[in-house]
C-alpha cells in the first residue's frame, strides 16, 4: 500500500528526473533516474512515483485539489512537466505557484531530496511574497 503522506517527499526528485529527460518521459525512464540518484528506496517506490505524478496533475482522476499542477498527460503512459520553462509569469495564485515551482534550480531541488514537506512550505511562502509583490489578493 502506498503511503500517501510520503508522496510530497518525492516531488523534487521527480521534477528533476523529468527535467533530465527533457521535460517529457515515461515512468520506466523516471524509475531509472530515481534508482541512479536516490540512495534508499522503500518498498513500492515505483508506486510512490506514479502516485506523486497523479496527485500533482489535474489530468489525473486522483489529482488532489490544492496540490501544484506540475505534470500533464501527453498520451498513453507519456507524462510531461506542465510548464518546462524556467519561469512563468502570471497574475493568478496558480500561475505564481507554477512560476516558483518551475523556477527552482537543480541544486535547490536536490537540497529538498527526501523532504518534500519543507519544499512545499517554502514554495507556499514564496507564492505569498509574489502575491504581495504583484498585489494579488
Amino acid at each position: 500500500m502506498v503511503d500517501i503522506a510520503s508522496i510530497s517527499r518525492w516531488l523534487p526528485d521527480i521534477i528533476q528526473a523529468f527535467r533530465a529527460a527533457g521535460g517529457t518521459s515515461r515512468f520506466p525512464q523516471i524509475y531509472r533516474w530515481i534508482q541512479s540518484n536516490r540512495r534508499l528506496l522503500p518498498e513500492e517506490w515505483e508506486a510512490l512515483i506514479r502516485a506523486t505524478v497523479y496527485h500533482h496533475s489535474s489530468d489525473s482522476p486522483v489529482y488532489k485539489q490544492g496540490n501544484p499542477d506540475v505534470f500533464f498527460k501527453k498520451g498513453y503512459g507519456l507524462w510531461a512537466l506542465r510548464h518546462p520553462n524556467d519561469t512563468i509569469r502570471g497574475k493568478t495564485e496558480r500561475d505564481l505557484s507554477i512560476q516558483v515551482w518551475e523556477g527552482l534550480t537543480k541544486e535547490q531541488l536536490e537540497s529538498y531530496s527526501g523532504n518534500g514537506d519543507a519544499l512545499i512550505a517554502d514554495v507556499k511562502a514564496e507564492v505569498e511574497k509574489l502575491k504581495k509583490k504583484y498585489k494579488i489578493l
